[in-house]
């Protein structure tokens, strides 16, 4: 189950993931403003038992953060992928909170990441393990 804030590039992850460009019959639907408003199922076109649910995003006016849980039936999902774009947030740590104390696994996913080291490049004193380093400070912050 794919999960994270509108835009961060959920089912974009969705059909990399199925391997499937954004514009391929079957992709998930991809775009610059919210465009899954419902939990979508999609199976992978290799393995016919790996299913990949794309959710909403959560923090829009549809899926406000305090309703976000309960609208796309959170609990039924057994395993999560958090999606970030940019810096990791509090949506993001309640969300991993949630999952662990439904006692399921998760991994977080920080996309666009591209965009991030290209932008960090543009300084003097860029440090790219300095950034790993970060991300992991974060997930062990939170499953701790």
């Amino acid at each position: 189950t794919v999960t994270g804030e509108s835009g961060s590039g959920k089912s974009t992850f969705v059909n990399a993931f199925r391997g499937l460009g954004d514009e391929d019959e079957g992709s998930a639907e991809t775009g610059p403003v919210e465009t899954t408003m419902e939990p979508e199922v999609y199976l992978h076109p290799k393995y016919k038992n790996v299913k990949v649910w794309d959710l909403p995003g959560i923090g829009t006016p549809n899926f406000k953060a305090n309703e976000y849980l309960k609208l796309v039936q959170f609990e039924r999902y057994d395993f999560f992928i958090i999606i970030a774009s940019d810096r990791f947030r509090e949506c993001h740590t309640q969300l991993a909170k949630k999952i662990k104390n439904m006692g399921k696994k998760f991994y977080f996913v920080h996309s666009k990441i591209d965009f991030c080291i290209t932008a960090e490049k543009r300084k003097k004193n860029f440090d790219q393990k300095r950034h790993r380093i970060t991300s992991e400070r974060i997930v062990k912050m939170v499953c701790t």
